[in-house]
């Protein structure tokens, strides 16, 4: 235990002197410092990287390319220095021998090239930048040889607007400065910023360097406008007034590019100094269709300045042409059509005419103006019956211009236009017809009227009534015709060119009033006066007997057709017919009517109805109310019968058919000429009934008091 503490001891011991005579070494401290320079110049080199070998101890040069290592330790030691563009630098051994030992290294770096492009600051530069300033055209930079050798040069450049280089080569002592004069022609350039490279070349490396120029314009080329097939309008705007003061400007205009006041282009201008803002110029005497290429340009003493260039083509505005109806007459053919303009005004407008295809204005034509965009035109004093093509046109500047198609019409015949109206007034024996006839003013009608027949297609020779010359609407009474007859008739109309029939129409005349006459005799022969006679389906007439027992009446029928008529009177039988009757005619009917027996008066009578189904009494019994009027019935025993009652619905319905035959009704409408049914209606109380006047049915309340007429079956 005692020998393991002694070990310990002895260890730390050690330790302790060692750690002592180590940190007396390190008071054998010194430094290294220096500064780096090119070594052609002798100029100091800022931020050139100095390592310190082998202890890796690393520096930048400043601004005076100063570099230090403080506390460095006694040793041997080397430098190494990098900067781009120049040699690596290693230096030999530094020795430190001990405390302040300083030790100053001052270090000289080789460039790689000894080609240096400058300012006059001296001042490593690679652009040269000229501005906007129009009048601003000359820069100059510094060629530097910093080498130990002759150094030759040369300089390049690849834009037309660096129009001189001064000098462009040369070769250079060590050391020596030469300035170089760079000049540009702004007119140039294009407008904003320009840039482009010059190139320097050396035995001993290169450079290169952007040259900038920022154009200004003073005049700017617009787009050409109103361009036609012989001239355009030119526009332009100026931006900026020239120094000194410009003396000339406008346009220069050629089938080539690049337009200039000294390749033959054409020239149109104004001179002085023009304001600032837009002007425009025309240019005329062009070939049509033809490309153009222009620029517009202002010029003082010192400069020519052109704007961009532009170009348009020569083009023709032809109009279009739309036709919308021809028409023509006899001497005149009328045009509607519409002429677009295409973009530029139209002086004249116009149409063309002959007898040949594609007429032009060099044979017939007529100028009708240019103040509308539809025109409607009358071209007159034509020949008949002849074939005319015809042709619209139009001028504007760019010349004549015609529809790219004619139109064919045929000139009318000459004859008077007739027309006949289909409608007709007719009459007894006559027909009202009328029409119209016209004529052109070279061939006045000499003779119109009307043509009728009673078979189609009349002529004048068939039958024909004349109408007066001074109407043009012809209207003409045809009379004396037969009555109830088809007529056919047209206008008709001639000229000196002939006769002209117009369309076909037809009519029928109708009949006179018809009469029926006759005498009304008992069964003795004797007149029976004040008998009523009708005709008793449609009652178209009712008259009486005069004291002869005679009657007449007219009334208008157009067509024969059966009519059932009857005579009767009180106290009388009736007595009915159905005969034909005639229109136009006089009609004869006489009637018997049978007196009434007195027993027949005072006890009623009864009818069996045509199809034996039913009695029926012919007088109505009192009107009642639906119960009473049933009672009635039921208590009647005329004939001996005792089985009378009210007749159904469907009954009565029949014995309206038969009316006529059973007597004893009403002979024209009256109020309340309602019959009461037995038939129930579809509510409660409700009965259906009959309306003799015109044969219609309803249901009633029973309330109601309505005619009554009595009815037995027939076993």
């Amino acid at each position: 235990m005692k020998k393991k503490l002694f070990y310990i001891t002895y260890l730390f011991c050690i330790l302790v002197f060692f750690s002592c005579e180590k940190k007396d070494s390190s008071n054998q401290i010194g430094s290294i410092y220096g500064a780096v320079t090119d070594k052609y110049t002798s100029k100091n080199i800022k931020n050139a990287a100095v390592e310190l070998q082998p202890i890796g101890l690393k520096a930048i040069t400043g601004e005076d390319g100063y570099f230090e290592f403080p506390k460095v330790e006694e040793g041997a030691y080397e430098l190494s220095v990098t900067k781009a563009g120049y040699k690596n630098y290693h230096s030999g051994k530094i020795q430190i021998k001990g405390n302040s030992d300083n030790k100053q290294v001052n270090v000289l770096l080789e460039s790689l090239t000894t080609l240096k492009v400058q300012d006059d600051n001296e001042v490593e530069i690679d652009s040269v930048n000229f501005g906007n300033e129009y009048s601003d055209v000359v820069r100059t930079f510094n060629i530097v040889n910093v080498g130990g050798n002759d150094l030759t040069w040369q300089i390049t450049k690849s834009s037309n607007w660096i129009t001189n280089i001064e000098p462009a080569k040369g070769t250079l002592k060590a050391g020596v400065v030469q300035p170089i004069v760079v000049t540009i022609n702004r007119a140039l350039l294009v407008d904003g910023k320009n840039q482009t490279k010059i190139h320097v070349t050396s035995n001993n490396g290169s450079k290169q360097l952007t040259v900038i120029a920022e154009n200004l314009k003073a005049i700017a080329t617009k787009e050409a406008s109103n361009v036609l097939a012989f001239s355009a309008v030119l526009n332009a705007q100026v931006l900026r007034n020239l120094n000194p003061s410009a003396t000339e400007y406008g346009f220069v205009c050629s089938h080539l590019p690049a337009p200039s006041l000294t390749n033959g282009a054409i020239k149109i201008s104004a001179s002085g100094s023009p304001k600032i803002g837009e002007f425009n110029m025309r240019i005329e005497n062009l070939e049509r269709e033809k490309k153009y290429y222009f620029r517009a340009f202002i010029t003082n003493n010192k400069d020519t300045l052109y704007g961009e260039q532009k170009d348009f083509t020569t083009e023709v505005h032809t109009p279009t042409f739309t036709f919308i109806s021809i028409t023509s007459t006899s001497t005149t053919i009328t045009v509607k059509y519409k002429v677009a303009d295409a973009g530029i005004p139209i002086t004249e407008v116009g149409l063309c005419w002959g007898t040949n295809p594609m007429p032009s204005m060099e044979g017939n034509h007529k100028a009708f103006g240019a103040s509308a965009d539809t025109y409607t035109n009358t071209i007159d004093k034509l020949e008949i019956k002849t074939t005319y093509n015809i042709r619209a046109y139009a001028i504007n500047e760019d010349g004549e211009h015609y529809s790219t198609v004619d139109k064919t019409i045929r000139t009318g015949d000459g004859l008077p236009v007739v027309t006949t109206s289909a409608e007709c007034t007719k009459g007894a024996g006559f027909l009202i017809v009328t029409g119209t006839a016209t004529s052109d003013d070279e061939f006045p009608i000499t003779l119109q009227g009307f043509c009728y027949s009673t078979l189609p297609h009349p002529t004048k020779s068939d039958g024909f009534k004349e109408v007066s010359l001074e109407k043009t609407t012809l209207s003409c009474k045809l009379d004396d015709l037969q009555q109830g007859t088809e007529y056919y008739f047209t206008a008709y109309a001639e000229n000196a060119n002939g006769p002209k029939y117009g369309n076909e129409q037809s009519g029928s005349t109708k009949y006179g009033p018809t009469t029926i006459t006759g005498y009304v005799r008992d069964q003795a022969g004797n007149p029976v006066q004040n008998a009523t006679v009708e005709e008793y389906n449609t009652y178209s007439f009712i008259t009486t007997t005069n004291a002869q027992g005679f009657y007449e009446v007219s009334f208008d029928i157009q067509h024969t057709k059966s009519y059932p008529i009857r005579a009767y009177k009180d106290g009388y039988e009736q007595s009915a017919v159905t005969i034909n009757i005639y229109p136009g005619q006089i009609n004869e009917q006489d009637f018997v009517i049978l007196s009434k027996t007195p027993t027949q008066q005072e006890q009623g009578s009864f009818v069996t109805l045509p199809d034996g189904s039913l009695m029926v009494q012919t007088v109505d019994k009192a009107s009642a109310q639906w119960n009473s009027a049933s009672s009635s019935c039921e208590e009647s025993t005329i004939g001996g019968y005792t089985d009378w009652r009210l007749p159904t619905l469907a009954e009565l319905k029949k014995i309206y058919t038969y009316r006529a035959q059973v007597g004893g009704f009403p002979s024209r409408a009256v109020t309340n000429n309602n019959y009461w049914s037995s038939t129930p209606g579809s509510r409660s109380g409700y009965y259906y009934y009959v309306n003799f006047n015109d044969g219609t049915s309803g249901e009633m309340p029973r309330v109601n008091s309505f005619k009554v007429r009595a009815v037995r079956s027939v076993k």
